[in-house]
């Protein structure tokens, strides 16, 4: 499927969104090599508020909508995760296709610059 049509074949739906960012931040939270505790520890010091293990839960959890991240945090929580795929989800899926071009054309650019140039004797 072509880039753009793969982003923007769905429309925006505020429970699509909410299901997929806490998906997100679950996933980046388990494959961080830090603990929930420790997570939770570093946010509270980055952003000054008092963060816990269960709120952290509670924000990942696609069972309980009332609890929500809230979104100055978001660059923090990427950096203590070493995660940015959050803060792909707050972009509009225009904008997620733009970034794709982006990515896939670096790859191609990097593997070109990897061909030797022909010897022009």
């Amino acid at each position: 499927m072509p880039i753009g049509k793969r982003f923007l074949a769905t429309e925006p739906n505020g429970a699509d969104d909410s299901a997929r960012f806490r998906k997100a931040l679950s996933r980046a939270m388990s494959s961080c090599h830090l603990s929930r505790e420790q997570i939770a520890e570093a946010l509270a010091k980055k952003t000054g508020q008092p963060v816990s293990p269960h709120f952290l839960n509670d924000c990942s959890s696609t069972s309980k909508l009332d609890r929500r991240f809230p979104a100055e945090w978001l660059i923090s929580i990427s950096e203590i995760t070493g995660d940015e795929t959050m803060l792909l989800q707050i972009l509009f899926p225009h904008q997620r296709a733009l970034l794709e071009v982006g990515k896939q054309t670096h790859s191609v650019y990097r593997e070109l610059s990897r061909i030797p140039e022909p010897n022009n004797r």
